[in-house]
């Protein structure tokens, strides 16, 4: 009898754990509300990719990116704003310093110069990282248009646009600028400037929108091809430890220091636990024993979870990375 009332005990405090983690997504405005007993969310923030400039113009710049572990009140709202591409509007959750800015919008330049491309967003004010999106790509006014940039991501910076070619006369037959790449999702890639597909400047090689989330759009041409929109802002918000069952068959793992710079001590541990650590996307780092044998120097920095298995016990442990 004692055994089962034990079993039921674990098993409830399993379950109030897993509710304690989750997430919510936000792609345009909005409000957050802190779910109860949560101190502390992550946000991750892309800002709005600009949208294309007209009549030959230079392509939007793409959004900045943010991430970030803010302190926060139980059951408290919090505003989120998104700019919906090409708005000039940053990413932003109210009381909270972070922020990723819009991608400019692209404009047009008298010839015979190449320009007019807008600049990328930044990241502000995250814990963990802060990316530029790419700027936009020059156009060629009254003829062809630039590229967007990309947006910053997880992985890295947003690239820039591609530059168009200047007309000389009788070189019509180009696709535009090339869109920049973003920097690993959710940061989008840039749209395509427009261009022609002959030789005489009437048919039109269209421009492309930016990719969600923070691409920037194409610039347009000189003959009735549009510019290309910038893609939305993004935000993401989670709190909790996802995954996590917390089982009093064990004493409880403290690692440090945390945060980190190369390798983790271990407290508590008996020495046969199995370790499992994966980075905020989900891919697996280290798997195996003894963790605190390994070198984490060359890891890069950000936001990792440390699972903890021993018998038929785990434990996830929320890790940072300087």
């Amino acid at each position: 009898m004692k055994k089962i009332i034990t079993l039921i005990m674990v098993t409830l405090l399993s379950t109030t754990v897993f509710g304690q983690a989750g997430s919510q997504v936000f792609t345009t405005s909005g409000s957050f509300t802190v779910p109860s007993g949560i101190t502390s969310i992550t946000v991750e923030a892309v800002g709005e990719g600009g949208t294309g400039g007209s009549n030959g113009g230079g392509g939007g710049g793409g959004g900045g990116y943010a991430l970030g572990i803010y302190p926060v009140t139980p059951l408290s709202s919090l505003a989120i704003t998104i700019g919906t591409g090409g708005t000039s509007t940053n990413t932003t959750i109210s009381s909270l310093p972070i922020i990723a800015t819009y991608g400019a919008n692209g404009t047009t330049v008298a010839n015979p110069n190449i320009g007019g491309g807008g600049a990328g967003g930044v990241g502000i004010s995250g814990t963990l990282s802060n990316r530029n999106g790419g700027n936009g790509g020059g156009g060629y006014y009254t003829y062809f248009g630039g590229g967007g940039g990309g947006a910053a991501g997880s992985v890295a910076n947003g690239s820039n646009g591609g530059n168009t070619i200047s007309w000389n006369g009788n070189n019509c037959l180009t696709p535009g600028g090339s869109g920049g790449n973003g920097g690993g999702a959710p940061g989008g890639n840039g749209g395509k400037g427009a261009g022609f597909t002959d030789n005489n400047c009437s048919v039109t090689n269209p421009s492309a929108n930016g990719a969600v989330y923070g691409g920037g759009g194409g610039g347009a041409n000189g003959n009735g091809g549009g510019a290309g929109t910038g893609a939305g802002g993004y935000m993401r918000i989670s709190w909790g430890t996802s995954g996590v069952t917390a089982l009093p068959l064990m004493e409880t793992i403290t690692v440090f220091p945390n945060p980190f710079t190369n390798k983790l001590s271990i407290q508590n541990n008996k020495g046969n636990e199995n370790y499992e650590m994966y980075n905020a996307i989900g891919q697996i780092i280290f798997a195996g024993k003894h963790i605190e044998e390994k070198d984490f120097s060359e890891l890069p920095s950000g936001l990792y979870f440390l699972k903890v298995q021993h018998q038929s016990s785990n434990q996830t442990i929320k890790l940072i990375k300087q």
